[in-house]
């Protein structure tokens, strides 16, 4: 017996909230996310020649002024960025 949406064991199961469903899909890899970010500030917290590395190179491609958003050219150009958050991850 089929139920009312196609299941063959005739439970009829809502659409609306299942896995498929945009909300659920947006909300995938958030814990993923978060906890790989947690992990690399984690290791990059515990070397510390990382982390001068990592702010000589944001500031001679960003540069200093705390209120300038990057480009994505800054960001792309952020090679040792890059290396050190693969190596994180």
């Amino acid at each position: 017996m089929e139920g009312g949406n196609g299941d063959p064991g005739g439970i009829n199961i809502p659409t609306r909230g299942s896995p498929n469903s945009p909300t659920v899909s947006t909300l995938q890899g958030h814990d993923t996310n978060a906890t790989s970010l947690m992990w690399a500030i984690y290791l990059i917290g515990k070397h510390r020649e990382v982390q001068e590395k990592l702010r000589r190179e944001i500031e001679e491609i960003v540069g200093d002024d705390v209120n300038r958003a990057p480009t994505l050219e800054c960001l792309q150009a952020l090679k040792y960025m890059e290396c050190a958050l693969k190596v994180c991850l």
